[in-house]
């Protein structure tokens, strides 16, 4: 009976910690999940997919020590507007999100020596 007891409680236990990674997921984490066939037919970021995809990729760093290839195969090609400095991959998300959007945002992705992303960001231009 020990055991049975011991294996409800834990578990009672498992499932109370899924529902909380659930819910922190749902309120608390900005945007959705990468979708990379979302992403890639939203190239121009007029349909609002890159929008909600890119703020979680940033908050998470899910791009950082990935392969330049990795991301390319994921993002699709760069941007072809908003020019990219060096080494630099720029992807348009869409406009930028305030009252009065006069500006793009774009989700940079920056590469170390290695060829690995070493940041992304959201900017501005």
């Amino acid at each position: 009976m020990a055991a049975s007891a011991r294996s409800q409680r834990l578990g009672g236990r498992t499932f109370v910690a899924v529902v909380l990674i659930a819910i922190t997921e749902l309120f608390f984490l900005p945007g959705k999940p990468l979708d990379a066939a979302q992403w890639k037919a939203d190239v121009a970021g007029n349909d609002g997919a890159r929008h909600e995809m890119a703020p979680r990729m940033v908050a998470w760093n899910s791009l950082v020590g990935l392969p330049r290839a990795e991301v390319v195969e994921m993002l699709g090609d760069p941007s072809r507007t908003g020019a990219s400095q060096g080494d630099d991959l720029k992807y348009r998300v869409g406009n930028e999100r305030s009252l009065f959007a006069l500006d793009s945002e774009w989700l940079l992705v920056r590469f170390g020596t290695d060829d690995r992303v070493r940041e992304a960001r959201l900017v501005t231009d």
